[in-house]
């Protein structure tokens, strides 16, 4: 058992926290009240197996989407009966960012060689992009479009300093 995960919605309406080294884990969605006497029913993500979320998690920026580092995918509302519903499955991997205005949902692949972009929020793939050096972190921006990826030089990989020391490459994909 480690220490939960813990995100905030976009419009700051849920608390979704995420459990860690548990088996199968779990993520639940905390409405937060105005009146702090109240305790809200949380809602969960579903247990079964090959369903249930492992890892860290993304949340869309739109606050539609929520989706695990085990691949699994679910949909969030502010309905706690339609909240964290499983709507599907992308690959497992490192890193996602999500550009709603662009329809794209990008992954960071667990070879931390491959950039794969799906359409959002159908979850369609649609093309792989072979990296020129391995990442192993990424983030968007999805006002500009960017990917920022977390990159390490592999004649440097043995080196215990390599995440410290790491570079930064920007990507402008093209739609």
């Amino acid at each position: 058992w480690s220490r939960s995960l813990l995100q905030l919605a976009p419009n700051q309406s849920r608390l979704y926290v995420a459990t860690q080294g548990v088996s199968p884990g779990k993520i639940e969605g905390f409405p937060l009240p105005t009146d702090f006497t109240l305790k809200p029913q949380p809602s969960t993500t579903p247990s079964d197996e090959g369903v249930a979320p492992a890892g860290p998690s993304v949340i869309s920026p739109d606050g539609k989407l929520l989706v695990a580092r085990n691949g699994s995918v679910f949909r969030l509302s502010g309905d706690p009966g339609d909240d964290l519903k499983f709507v599907g499955r992308v690959p497992r991997h490192l890193d996602v960012a999500i550009f709603p205005d662009r329809s794209e949902l990008w992954l960071l692949a667990s070879d931390g060689q491959t950039l794969k972009r799906y359409s959002y929020p159908e979850l369609n793939w649609q093309f792989d992009y072979r990296l020129p050096q391995p990442a192993y972190r990424m983030t968007g921006d999805p006002g500009r479009g960017r990917l920022y990826l977390a990159v390490v030089d592999p004649k440097n990989a043995a080196s215990p300093r390599v995440r410290g020391l790491a570079d930064i490459h920007v990507y402008e994909p093209t739609r």
